[in-house]
């Protein structure tokens, strides 16, 4: 993390804001050398990770366009919708629908999480415990 700091000064303050996410190490060296999880599955997990913070016990609601969005590296759709300009950039930027089912289906079969739906739209993602 030290060599991380000169980084986050210079960024400013809303760039370090969006930046900081709970992660365990090995898995961002896997996904770097490609020998474990993959780019998409470390994607995915550090946009569930962001939304649920410190408070890995307690159950949070995300939805996919959420998951999405946090996934490419925002914090928000109104935040990717003001950076990248045009419609064909946000296109290329976002895994599909399908491509964040189909990650989520893998993570959750490999208890990286626990979910449990509670709407139409809303699935409940909690860290540090399993389905059963």
């Amino acid at each position: 993390m030290e060599t991380s700091r000169p980084f986050y000064s210079a960024a400013g303050k809303a760039l370090r804001e969006r930046c900081k996410v709970r992660i365990a190490t090995y898995l961002l060296w896997e996904a770097h050398n490609n020998t474990g999880i993959s780019y998409r599955e470390f994607s995915i997990l550090c946009a569930i990770n962001s939304v649920i913070g410190k408070q890995r016990f307690i159950p949070k609601g995300i939805t996919e366009p959420s998951i999405r969005v946090r996934a490419a590296g925002y914090k928000s759709w109104k935040i990717a919708q003001s950076e990248l300009a045009s419609d064909q950039s946000r296109a290329a930027s976002f895994l599909s629908p399908h491509q964040v089912r189909y990650t989520l289906e893998q993570l959750h079969s490999r208890h990286f999480f626990a979910r449990a739906r509670v709407g139409a739209k809303t699935v409940k993602y909690m860290l540090g415990v399993s389905d059963d």
